[in-house]
């Protein structure tokens, strides 16, 4: 069964970042797709993907001024909050911020930021699915 998958934008303005989010009716189904999409310019290897398959959300950043999320759609609170640490942690990182405990501010705003536009998105993606 081919997996249908909408794609979000967000926009991180201040550190000129941006943020695609896909959500999927299926990760496993949706992975086909993924090995072609020429945008996200990784190559991921067949072990690689194997590992996708058995996951609900995951993480790729192709350079330093993009990421992709990749979530299923009944990606929990959990999933959304992980993927969101990775690309907040990410956007830092690329911009030469380390983030600490005395530093964290940043941080903790990037990720709620990112985890709501996520459970925003799976939100709209099941609504429109309907």
């Amino acid at each position: 069964m081919p997996s249908t998958y909408r794609k979000y934008k967000l926009s991180i303005d201040l550190y000129r970042y941006y943020i695609y989010i896909i959500v999927t009716s299926s990760i496993d189904n949706f992975l086909p797709v993924l090995k072609k999409h020429k945008e996200i310019q990784h190559e991921f290897t067949d072990a690689e993907l194997a590992e996708l398959a058995n996951s609900e959300a995951f993480f790729v950043a192709p350079n330093n001024d993009t990421c992709y999320l990749f979530l299923g759609a009944f990606s929990g609170v959990g999933d959304i909050a992980h993927e969101a640490s990775h690309a907040a942690c990410h956007i830092l990182h690329s911009r030469g911020i380390e983030e600490s405990y005395q530093n964290d501010e940043a941080l903790a705003y990037l990720i709620g930021h990112i985890a709501d536009k996520c459970a925003r998105s799976i939100k709209l993606f099941n609504k429109q699915k309907k």
